[in-house]
């Protein structure tokens, strides 16, 4: 079992095992779930194009066909004035504070006072597998023990 940080505004939830049971594979998708959330709760706000970007995806292209779960910025997604997220939600979460210079906005920072318990701000996925992946680890653990 991965979880990492792949590339930049990007986690990857990875099984490393020889098989994933269906119980694995569960948790696997909750942990996901769970970053993707968390993130959404920590990243800056200004029109919440930005929060409505990050998305969990799925594919089978691991080793041996092996399910792999990414959460990340949707790049496609409409910022909602004719454009793209795209690399504005890469600057963002790479150059916004905590991990970067750039200051929080006024709706960010009502954001961040409205939510004392988390802090909204850049590197926003990264801070989210950070802070979850231990029980995510644990999760998937007890959900293997508990399909043998």
């Amino acid at each position: 079992m991965g979880l990492r940080i792949v590339d930049t505004a990007t986690a990857l939830l990875e099984n490393s095992g020889s098989k994933t049971n269906k119980k694995a594979l569960s948790a696997m998708r909750k942990g996901g779930g769970k970053i993707q959330d968390l993130a959404q709760q920590m990243a800056p706000i200004d029109k919440g194009n930005l929060e409505d970007a990050i998305i969990t995806q799925e594919d089978r292209n691991g080793v041996n066909g092996r399910v792999r779960i990414f959460i990340g910025i949707d790049p496609s997604h409409s910022a909602g004035d004719g454009k793209n997220v795209g690399e504005y939600g890469e600057l963002i979460h790479e150059l916004l504070y905590p991990g970067g210079s750039w200051k929080l906005g006024k709706r960010s920072k009502e954001k961040q006072d409205a939510n004392p318990g988390v802090q909204v701000g850049g590197q926003f996925i990264e801070r989210a597998l950070d802070e979850l992946e231990d029980d995510i680890v644990k999760d998937i653990e007890r959900a293997i023990k508990g399909s043998v």
